[in-house]
């Protein structure tokens, strides 16, 4: 069974799309960027989206004790609330 094209139904006009960017401060990495830049900048980015509504940004401060990169990002631990 096959699944319809998909289609984006923009007759009223484009819709809008709210967004929280969240950037992973990774404590047992110390080869990482500062947080605060990068969070800036991947605010600034996020911004720049056509129809992208920015609705705030955090740093998330993680622990993990295994090798973390972007395409590969797994948790040993959890969230640090501390």
């Amino acid at each position: 069974m096959s699944r319809p094209p998909f289609q984006i139904d923009d007759t009223a006009g484009p819709k809008r799309t709210r967004a929280w960017v969240i950037h992973p401060d990774i404590k047992s990495d110390n080869d990482r960027r500062i947080a605060e830049p990068a969070l800036a900048e991947a605010v600034a980015l996020a911004r720049a989206l056509p129809h992208l509504d920015v609705e705030g940004a955090n740093i998330v401060p993680l622990r993990t004790h295994m090798q973390t990169n972007a395409a590969t990002f797994v948790l040993e631990n959890q969230v640090d609330t501390a």
